[in-house]
């Protein structure tokens, strides 16, 4: 197991700095990654700059933030270059309150509920908490079947999904399914106007193989008026030397995909933006002072 995570004064020998990761990935000649879409594809592009090899990767697990289909594909791409000839991308919709998560039986499959008998899900409108018709978009809830201490009756997850309980045509479990990427209720982030589901942004971003690491950010063009027009910065660091049109390309990209014309800032690998990555990235940081 290769944990990463920075040394404390307390535990000074807790925790492996990223290229300590992927060495020991390297060395071990690693068949399966498991961690947050963020990290593993900022530890893959990583790995690529110091060349370590990983040709035995054939699964790798990522749950914990949003991920779309052009992300999967992104982290397919990289590992193939790193030498891995058929690696597989499960996705998995994690809930704290499960100690687990919804799985894939294949890609594109939707997120199953792994265990019936111990859990519930629901659909129902974020407005009246009526339950919707199956295959519509609703807020979805939780309810523990078979729970010691801690116990949820229709839990708000505070995601939005559409959800189905129709066979899955691929493996053939009869059970609750998510056939659709969850999005946060409460995460959207009005830009200029536009209301911006920052998956959305994500996704765009993790798709470009000449990316290797990124933030957004929104705030104020002028930063000592809380009244002045929204602007929306994306901080990247390209992979390697080749740099070409990709600011132009990006905005374009991100334009198309959220309505909202970017900044955008190319930085090197070091730059500050980057320093205070945590487990879970955040997709969009929002600076903009509140009026008083």
């Amino acid at each position: 197991a290769a944990m990463p995570g920075a040394p404390s004064a307390r535990h000074p020998g807790l925790g492996n700095r990223m290229d300590e990761v992927c060495a020991l990935a390297g060395r071990s000649n690693a068949t399966i990654l498991w961690g947050v879409p963020s990290y593993i594809r900022k530890m893959l592009g990583r790995a690529e700059e110091l060349g370590v090899r990983m040709p035995r990767v054939r699964l790798v697990f990522v749950t914990g933030e949003g991920f779309g289909e052009e992300a999967r594909q992104d982290l397919v791409d990289r590992l193939r270059r790193l030498g891995a000839p058929d690696p597989k991308i499960s996705v998995s919709y994690g809930a704290t309150e499960m100690q687990g998560g919804m799985v894939e039986c294949r890609p594109g499959a939707g997120y199953h509920n792994p265990a019936p008998l111990q859990f519930l899900f629901e659909a129902v409108d974020p407005e009246t908490l009526q339950p919707v018709a199956d295959g519509e978009e609703g807020l979805i809830l939780l309810t523990h079947l078979d729970r010691r201490g801690t116990t949820m009756l229709r839990y708000a997850l505070g995601d939005t999904a559409r959800l189905t309980r129709e066979r899955c045509p691929h493996c053939g479990a009869l059970t609750e399914r998510l056939v659709s990427v969850p999005a946060r209720r409460d995460g959207f982030v009005k830009i200029r106007g536009m209301l911006v589901n920052p998956q959305v942004l994500v996704d765009v971003l993790a798709a470009d193989a000449g990316i290797a690491d990124f933030k957004a950010i929104v705030d104020k063009e002028d930063e000592a008026d809380a009244l002045s027009m929204d602007r929306l910065r994306i901080r990247l660091s390209p992979r390697g030397e080749a740099v070409g049109d990709l600011d132009r390309r990006v905005a374009e990209r991100v334009k198309a995909a959220i309505g909202v014309m970017p900044k955008v800032e190319l930085v090197g690998a070091d730059d500050p933006a980057f320093a205070d990555r945590s487990w879970k990235a955040k997709p969009i940081i929002d600076m903009r002072r509140k009026p008083e």
